[in-house]
């Protein structure tokens, strides 16, 4: 499967303190290789802090990037300006996080779902009144909504909105930011079913942004675990929860609620604090919190390796790991 986007050596650096100061920076995104292939559901995961937000932002260029590459659809999106930038941002689209602050409670229904098609000039008014029923009725909302305004609505009707929103522009590639983790876990459920419904219909391609790993377990194929800005595990969504490869990934599925209480989890839980990511640790960055590690992980910054097929994890110690 080809890649629809290719991200090579992404960083995204943020100077920290005043100007008259010695500024640091706070590294956000790393060094990231990422690939999401055509038609898949990538879901990218880690703990919040680690850098999941800003990397798909800057995917988009929401947020320019300190250095690297990305190509979207075979295009360099870095080398590109004013009129062919803005015809190509039609193709990648994001739903939002938060349903109530992503919306302007000023604007209709039918004016928030139009606002791409107006901002790219495309259709008169009865034009753009059809696409957005069209596309109502695809989040699974009556078209009779267009008229009515933000206050009116649920938190999962105002989370369709958003995806509505999306869509409108027709995009190949959608970010979902965390598009779930406020709403109500019914209410999670209906708009994963939209989403996954819309996916198989429409030929999208997703990069769904999240902490929630029975979430990722529904509706991914392959997932992407990030740690303080590095990308540290990825690999299919099955392989990857069956024989999970870093000690970080490990540790997040350790951390998971089990229902039963009588149960106790195989591999240990994360302990300890996110470090900051302005000092980071030297070497490996799960280091100051790994079980596994020694002297040799504060010398060395270890890159992705093989943990199976199609699976890679970023750790010295991988192959003895992954037979304990």
């Amino acid at each position: 499967m080809s890649a629809l986007l290719e991200a090579r050596g992404l960083s995204t650096w943020f100077p920290v303190g005043r100007r008259w100061q010695r500024q640091q920076l706070l590294k956000a995104v790393d060094a990231v290789d990422l690939d999401v292939r055509a038609g898949e559901t990538l879901a990218l995961v880690g703990e919040s802090g680690s850098g999941k937000t800003t990397l798909g932002r800057t995917l988009l260029r929401l947020i320019e990037p300190t250095a690297g590459t990305i190509r979207f659809e075979g295009q360099d999106l870095l080398a590109m300006k004013g009129p062919a930038l803005r015809t190509l941002r039609r193709r990648m689209q994001i739903v939002f996080q938060d349903p109530f602050a992503s919306i302007d409670p000023r604007m209709s229904v039918g004016e928030i779902v139009a606002e791409g098609l107006v901002v790219h000039g495309i259709g008169n008014a009865a034009e753009r009144a059809a696409r957005v029923a069209e596309v109502l009725a695809l989040v699974g909302l009556d078209g009779t909504l267009a008229r009515r305004y933000p206050h009116a609505l649920s938190g999962g009707q105002r989370q369709r909105i958003g995806i509505a929103r999306a869509l409108t522009l027709e995009p190949s590639f959608i970010v979902a930011d965390e598009a779930v983790s406020s709403l109500d876990v019914s209410v999670q459920a209906q708009v994963l079913r939209v989403l996954a419904e819309l996916r198989q219909r429409l030929a999208l391609t997703m990069l769904f942004i999240t902490h929630n790993l029975g979430v990722v377990r529904m509706i991914a194929d392959r997932v992407v675990v990030m740690y303080l800005g590095r990308v540290v595990e990825v690999g299919p969504t099955a392989e990857l929860f069956a024989r999970p490869a870093h000690p970080y990934t490990r540790a997040l599925l350790a951390s998971v609620p089990v229902p039963d209480p009588t149960l106790r989890p195989e591999l240990a839980g994360l302990q300890g604090e996110l470090p900051s990511g302005i000092e980071r640790p030297a070497g490996c960055v799960f280091r100051t919190r790994c079980p596994h590690a020694m002297p040799a992980c504060a010398q060395e910054l270890p890159a992705l390796a093989e943990a199976g097929r199609d699976h890679r994890a970023a750790c010295i110690r991988l192959q003895e790991i992954r037979h304990t």
